[in-house]
């Protein structure tokens, strides 16, 4: 069912055209570069090559009423941080902010207060204790987008999917 060859996919007259399309607009173009066009890769070639081509400067400001926003949530397990980040519905950045050694309550009330102050979607990992912070959220009526990170096909499809954003601009 696999082969290898040095020699681009299309180079052979059995692999059709809108294959390789297809592969070429749904796959980064490192992988692609890899699999299709026979290309070597390097330990240069990082996850998000083209990130610094999409960081732009944005001033805090108002939030546009239209403009709906999502808040990433990392907690932290042990000795490490919890931090958290708005961006708004135009990928800006509205705040980031991140803490250690709080109790979960104190924590849960500053993620709650965040939340409604951005009237923000927060996205978390489930795995792990995930679970239960999806539950502490919900309760306190905030919507909840929970991501299940130890599920390699989902954590392979972000990355892929944030790669591509990055190439596209």
């Amino acid at each position: 069912e696999y082969w290898i060859s040095h020699h681009a996919t299309s180079h052979f007259p059995w692999v059709k055209d809108r294959e390789i399309k297809r592969a070429k607009e749904r796959l980064p173009a490192a992988i692609f570069a890899q699999d299709y066009d026979a290309q070597f890769t390097s330990p240069e070639n990082a996850v998000f090559r083209s990130i610094e081509d999409n960081i732009t400067l944005q001033l805090p400001g108002e939030v546009e009423k239209d403009v709906g926003c999502v808040m990433g949530l990392d907690r932290a397990k042990f000795q490490d941080f919890t931090a958290l980040l708005v961006l708004d519905g135009k990928g800006r950045e509205r705040h980031v902010e991140r803490w250690t050694g709080m109790d979960w309550t104190t924590t849960l009330n500053r993620i709650e207060r965040r939340a409604k102050e951005f009237n923000a979607a927060v996205c978390i990992d489930r795995a792990n204790v995930g679970s239960k912070i999806e539950e502490d959220l919900i309760e306190r009526d905030l919507y909840v987008y929970a991501v299940d990170m130890n599920a390699p096909q989902v954590k392979t499809e972000l990355i892929q999917s944030l790669q591509i954003a990055f190439e596209q601009k």
